[in-house]
């Protein structure tokens, strides 16, 4: 559908009517109440700590981790957490905060001495009510967990009565995983899923292609040892893509369809950099998936009690959206600086988890956040490298010319993207930053984003590796 008009946000922009009132009902909720705020991302940190001031609202106690950049006059308390990768870090994470250091309950204890203060953490697993001594406000009820494993949500499609890529659950054994190929394979191999029996699979961890039935001895050794059972799916073509929502005691709010950036490299794995709000699909597409979505969280409130916001991870195939993953959480692809920009979209989530949605409008959020894509500054990635450069890595502002790619900018020349070298607790990181460019909207960033790594890569003497993206079908 090429030449169909492309969906960008609501004609007026954002309604910052609608922002105002939202932020005036979450200032009004909070107002007599403290906060404790674990955070391991300056950038909640920062509009979190603005909205407070903003508010005239009591400054929170940050718990933090690896963060750095908290004001002298807000009191925090810092803990350590070890992890190699992404996933065993929140799980270190989740730990210490279900067993915290004494040095820590004792300074929380001289600030909060009743104990009365709410705290707000990342999404934990073990559905927890009390965290740290305290309420953990917004907390995640077991019921709302399990739908993070991909063989109890791959059955939620037919239930919500939505369209979907079609699945199997089987066990992790040679025979069971070819009898599963067999059946799904359409003619480009299959995409096999882990479970979440030894915990959750952040991004695509837990994800593996096969194209054929040679590949089926990767997939076994991939999936001992993290997992009793796993969802064998048709490959499908098309563009990643996510939309995410809120579900309230008698409406969903639903926001609009963002791209996800989701490589494809030559050993079956599918790495994910992040979300780009600047990707629109067409307004027909746009109005399914929207559609697919609230019915969606719609079946999540009858089943299983759900309230918060929640996401649906799907392919955009020459069918149309195909739902592939739902998480039933707060996703960090819209809020801090995103579509969400100037909505306490967190805060806000965790009343809703709570009930407390008093002054909260489902439409005005909806037509806030939809409007905020009409504003987004641009998009940012992170891509994990598998070793340091071997020298010094500066900071490269490239410039894109139209056939050739990337180059790095000259004294003076604009520049159409950023690449960084951060360390990180979990490794050696590459950001990727897009700010926006007529060159990026509406258009997958996917084929951008391997063009900065390749051109990163070569300036600082890395290996280029060879990524593939996905076909546009629609």
């Amino acid at each position: 559908m090429s030449g169909e008009k492309r969906h960008t946000g609501t004609p007026a922009g954002p309604d910052f009517e609608d922002r105002a009132a939202l932020a005036s009902a979450v200032a009004r909720f909070f107002r007599d109440r403290r906060l404790v705020v674990v955070s391991s991302r300056l950038s909640v940190n920062s509009w979190l700590l603005d909205f407070l001031r903003d508010h005239s609202l009591p400054m929170p106690f940050m718990v933090l981790t690896d963060t750095t950049g908290i004001p002298a006059d807000i009191p925090s308390h810092r803990i350590e957490v070890e992890g190699t990768v992404v996933d065993s870090w929140l799980r270190a994470l989740e730990e210490r905060l279900l067993a915290p250091p004494a040095d820590l309950l004792a300074a929380l204890d001289a600030h909060d001495p009743e104990r009365t203060a709410l705290v707000l953490t990342p999404p934990l697993t073990q559905g927890v009510d009390t965290v740290l001594g305290r309420r953990c406000f917004g907390w995640r009820r077991p019921e709302w967990v399990r739908y993070e494993d991909k063989t109890v949500s791959s059955s939620l499609w037919e239930r919500a009565g939505v369209p979907a890529v079609p699945s199997m659950v089987t066990e992790p054994t040679a025979e069971a995983l070819a009898s599963a190929f067999d059946a799904c394979d359409r003619g480009a191999g299959v995409v096999v899923s882990a479970d979440a029996s030894t915990g959750i699979h952040s991004g695509s961890a837990g994800v593996i292609r096969v194209r054929d039935r040679a590949g089926l001895d990767d997939a076994l050794t991939f999936l001992l040892g993290r997992s009793r059972r796993a969802v064998v799916a048709p490959f499908m073509e098309g563009i990643s893509c996510s939309l995410h929502g809120m579900v309230f005691e008698k409406e969903v709010a639903v926001f609009r369809p963002i791209e996800q950036v989701v490589l494809r490299d030559a050993s079956t794995r599918f790495p994910l950099l992040g979300g780009n709000a600047l990707w629109s699909a067409s307004e027909r597409d746009t109005a399914e998936i929207r559609e697919i979505a609230r019915r969606v969280g719609e079946r999540l409130r009858d089943e299983a009690g759900y309230r918060g916001s929640f996401g649906v991870d799907a392919i955009l195939t020459a069918d149309g959206f195909r739902p592939i993953e739902v998480n039933a959480r707060m996703g960090g692809f819209i809020v801090n600086g995103g579509p969400a920009a100037g909505v306490p979209l967190d805060l806000i989530h965790a009343m809703v988890t709570e009930g407390e949605e008093a002054g909260i409008s489902p439409a005005a959020l909806e037509r806030a956040v939809i409007g905020g894509f009409a504003t987004v500054p641009g998009t940012s990635l992170v891509f994990p490298l598998a070793q340091e450069p071997p020298g010094e890595a500066r900071v490269l502002f490239l410039r894109w010319e139209e056939g050739n790619g990337f180059r790095p900018a000259g004294d003076g020349e604009p520049h159409e993207a950023v690449v960084q070298h951060v360390q990180t607790p979990v490794g050696s990181r590459l950001t990727l930053e897009f700010p926006s460019r007529p060159c990026y909207v509406g258009v997958p960033l996917g084929p951008f984003a391997i063009a900065a790594i390749d051109t990163a890569a070569r300036a600082w003497g890395l290996p280029v590796r060879d990524f593939g993206y996905a076909t546009v079908l629609r």
